[in-house]
């Protein structure tokens, strides 16, 4: 049985290379988190992270060998999602919170089984609030200058679609310097982000979505403004926008609720206001049904018809992100 870290160094490949003993394992990884998380301990879950991190990344030797053991490590992940984020909403530092923030940005939205809106909507607030803070969280436990997680926030804010939310937070010269970096690649957001905002078009049309669904379009702008075209072919009114603005108040109270709960009372009148006023100014203005190159309505649909909208007089207005978006959405949309 292993014991402890010393343990898994000496004999934990073995452990690995052996599927009758890897649960061994992962059953390490959760004692471990649980213990360090209960005892407030949590630089000591970086060694842990960082053993599960490398085998859903492939970088062990083993999961370059196993694709089987990757699998079993996403279950691992996707079952022990909340100790992960417990360890990184309780974190104070670089050092403690960039390993759980990696893996919540890089592998929950692989997590089809198991992924909730709820979890979805933590890593935003996460992203943004490392952001916010980063006179803590660009620096380690011992007050040593380290910007992995302000940088692992940023592009995982473009990878999730959230990249509006940014505005007013890079206020650290190498910050800047790092988002002009960012190659197209890194801005464009996941295609398992783009999926579940698909998945809750039936509920926009039909105006059945729940406050916290509604919080969820709105942290993803492209990707719901997508959306929102892709619906203004079929009721040639904006009503998700309509929709969104009769239920200001229940989304805003959901976003202070989920504040309060993952962040105790910190600043939370301040965050909320915040990120409430980027979520506002990224829903806009409402979008108006209007003719493109000739056709009798706005046609989102197959390559011909997304060319011809791609290519209208009014596309300066979007950025390069959002049609690449909206090409994916109307690309599913017909499969």
């Amino acid at each position: 049985m292993l014991r402890d870290a010393i343990d898994f160094m000496r004999r934990g490949h073995i452990y690995l290379q052996t599927p009758s003993l890897r649960e061994e394992v992962f059953d390490l990884i959760q004692r471990k988190l649980k213990e360090y998380l209960e005892a407030g301990d949590l630089e000591q879950t970086s060694t842990w992270l960082l053993i599960l991190s490398n085998i859903l990344d492939g970088v062990s030797s083993e999961a370059r060998k196993d694709q089987a053991l990757v699998e079993k490590a996403r279950r691992f992940f996707g079952e022990n999602r909340e100790w992960v984020k417990g360890i990184a909403f309780r974190a104070r530092s670089a050092s403690s919170r960039y390993y759980p923030l990696y893996l919540l940005i890089k592998h929950l939205p692989r997590g089809n089984a198991f992924v909730s809106t709820d979890d979805q909507i933590d890593v935003y607030l996460l992203m943004y609030h490392t952001l916010r803070y980063a006179e803590i969280f660009g620096k380690t436990s011992t007050g040593e200058k380290d910007l992995r997680t302000l940088y692992l926030s940023i592009k995982g804010l473009y990878r999730w679609d959230g990249s509006h939310l940014l505005k007013g937070l890079l206020t650290v010269p190498e910050l800047f310097e790092f988002e002009r970096g960012l190659s197209n690649g890194d801005r464009d957001s996941y295609p398992e982000v783009i999926e579940r905002i698909l998945k809750l078009k039936n509920g926009l049309f039909n105006e059945k979505l729940s406050p916290e669904e509604l919080l969820r379009l709105l942290l993803a702008k492209n990707s719901f403004l997508a959306l929102r075209y892709l619906l203004l072919e079929e009721k040639k009114k904006d009503r998700p926008y309509h929709f969104v603005k009769a239920n200001e108040e229940r989304i805003r109270e959901e976003l202070k609720s989920r504040l309060a709960r993952s962040f105790g009372d910190e600043s939370i009148a301040i965050l909320s206001d915040e990120i409430w006023l980027h979520l506002i100014e990224g829903l806009g203005e409402e979008l108006k049904f209007v003719e493109v190159r000739g056709l009798d309505k706005m046609v989102i649909k197959g390559e011909r018809a997304f060319q011809s909208f791609s290519h209208a007089s009014f596309s300066s207005d979007f950025d390069p992100a959002l049609l690449r978006i909206l090409k994916s959405l109307s690309s599913s949309s017909k499969s």
